[in-house]
């Protein structure tokens, strides 16, 4: 609704996101715009193609990981996020530290790098949300492919 898009164009993959881009790929879709909130999609940053809890849920230690792949946040008490119960507190943490903006983007552009590699030779695009905070983090070409689908709805 946020992006102005219509579900009835979309495909729901829930933690299959690895299977559901391979399979894209053989059905010849050309681009995919990745949806989905950051609780789900942070587990694709860290290579995670299945992002069912019960093959490993890394949420925070890969939100760490972001965190601490520049310079600012080295130097913050990364143990804050590691002890967050969920991304929607380690979102308000990063916000409150000033390091949401940068830390998404790190995020997200691991996602995408994961999802690419995952869909083969398919143009991949992620957006991740969070449910009180709106959009979080979008790739480069998130934007040009909203539009695209949003005229063709």
């Amino acid at each position: 609704e946020t992006l102005g898009l219509s579900m009835d164009r979309g495909v729901i993959c829930s933690n299959f996101i690895g299977d559901a881009l391979g399979m894209a790929e053989k059905e010849g879709f050309k681009q995919i715009l990745l949806i989905g909130h950051l609780g789900k999609l942070i587990k694709t940053a860290g290579g995670a193609p299945n992002t069912h809890s019960k093959y490993g849920d890394r949420r925070m230690e890969i939100l760490k990981e972001c965190l601490g792949a520049f310079p600012q946040g080295k130097s913050l008490d990364k143990s804050r996020i590691l002890n967050a119960n969920t991304t929607e507190e380690a979102v308000e943490i990063l916000k409150d530290w000033g390091v949401l903006e940068p830390v998404m983007k790190e995020a997200v552009d691991r996602m995408q790098c994961f999802a690419s590699l995952w869909a083969g030779g398919i143009s991949v695009e992620v957006v991740t949300f969070s449910t009180v905070h709106g959009i979080l983090g979008a790739s480069s070409g998130a934007g040009a492919l909203i539009r695209l689908f949003a005229e063709t709805d």
